[in-house]
């Protein structure tokens, strides 16, 4: 098995996971500092998307066994007010954006993970022995939650 010695993040990073909340709760994973019925604030924004990121390269899965990553996804997707389409996927999700009038755009993000053993020492480090989503994976995955609010906000 391969293994990670040096890592791609800045462990320097003061930004602490708060261990309280359910892992994959909308807002596990998610800062003490944030307050999500909170105004949003530039700042904090960008610390909950920091959060989400460490949330998915904590809790890595393997293709076709992203069953909590999937469950993650929707939950977060659906409390933003997106509309998840259910094609019978058991692991990735759909969802639509908007009324179906007009363009539309297609976005995704891969979820999987490498079957990496993790040995950053990061405050985020995968809970799962052999998983790591040393791919960007788990920013893909983020990001297109980000791009989705942004998109729907947008709409609104």
């Amino acid at each position: 098995m391969t293994r990670v010695r040096e890592s791609l993040f800045n462990p320097a990073d003061p930004l602490r996971i708060d261990e309280a909340k359910p892992a994959h709760s909308p807002d596990a994973g998610l800062p003490a500092s944030v307050d999500s019925g909170s105004e949003p604030s530039l700042v904090s924004e960008s610390e909950e998307w920091i959060a989400i990121r460490r949330h998915l390269h904590r809790y890595p899965e393997l293709s076709g066994e992203e069953y909590e990553t999937t469950a993650y996804l929707r939950e977060r997707l659906e409390n933003l007010g997106i509309r998840i389409v259910n094609y019978g996927l058991e692991t990735g999700v759909i969802a639509e954006i908007g009324s179906g009038e007009g363009p539309i755009a297609a976005l995704r993000a891969d979820i999987d993970t490498l079957p990496i053993e993790e040995e950053t020492g990061l405050e985020y480090t995968s809970v799962h022995p052999g998983k790591i989503h040393a791919c960007g994976h788990d920013f893909h995955a983020a990001a297109l939650i980000r791009a989705a609010q942004a998109e729907e906000s947008r709409r609104v």
